[in-house]
């Protein structure tokens, strides 16, 4: 799962997808894996965020796992690779 977040550069919105890294029992926060970047929504990320921002998120993604919902498992296998290994690490949590 992702989120597309927004920030306004001088009058104009950017945008920058972002793998989240926090489990449901977090909210109200979310814990996202931003990469430093020149990119100006991970570059405001990494200088210029502050507690208390406001930025506009979008949610994207649809690819969860509940364990609730297949019972006792014996064997689960996840496999990621790359910035994907963001969600199986909170599924792990």
């Amino acid at each position: 799962n992702w989120v597309d977040f927004f920030i306004d550069q001088d009058g104009v919105s950017k945008v920058g997808g972002y793998s989240m890294s926090s489990i449901p029992s977090d909210l109200p926060q979310l814990r996202l894996a931003v990469k430093s970047s020149k990119h100006p929504p991970a570059q405001w990320c990494h200088t210029l965020a502050k507690p208390g921002k406001r930025v506009k998120l979008a949610a994207g993604g649809s690819f969860y796992f509940d364990a609730e919902e297949h019972g006792t498992l014996k064997h689960l296998v996840l496999i990621a690779g790359g910035i994907g290994i963001n969600p199986i690490f909170s599924m792990l949590k």
